[in-house]
């Protein structure tokens, strides 16, 4: 980013005093103009990616349960024209969520270990 600067933009940075930044914009002790995130950073927002994932289909299968526990206890016909759609909705969020988990080489979320308690309850 320096090198592009210099380039395109070759004047010097300055604090709001006119001192100049030069310091400032040169690359840390990593080569990093500042800022920037580490590889190592980098890495851990993958793991933090994978661990929302799973979180958020657990959720999400939370709501097809509540879902179908409605629709075992109730045939009324404006209950399921809500609770069809909010199922559809659910379980495409699992599939967007799964895809995630994929393209980020992490095993497939097992859709079948029991939820917590506190999703069972109505």
């Amino acid at each position: 980013m320096h090198d592009w600067l210099a380039q395109v933009a070759p004047v010097p940075y300055l604090h709001e005093n006119g001192d100049e930044l030069d310091d400032l914009a040169l690359p840390d002790a990593n080569g990093l103009m500042p800022g920037m995130a580490t590889t190592d950073q980098i890495a851990r927002l993958g793991q933090a990616t994978v661990l929302y994932s799973q979180l958020m289909i657990r959720h999400h299968l939370g709501g097809v349960m509540v879902v179908d526990g409605v629709l075992a206890r109730s045939d009324r016909g404006d209950v399921l024209a809500l609770a069809g759609p909010m199922k559809r909705v659910q379980q495409n969020e699992i599939t967007v969520f799964s895809a995630v988990l994929a393209r980020n080489g992490a095993a497939s979320f097992d859709q079948t270990a029991p939820a917590p308690a506190t999703m069972l309850c109505m």
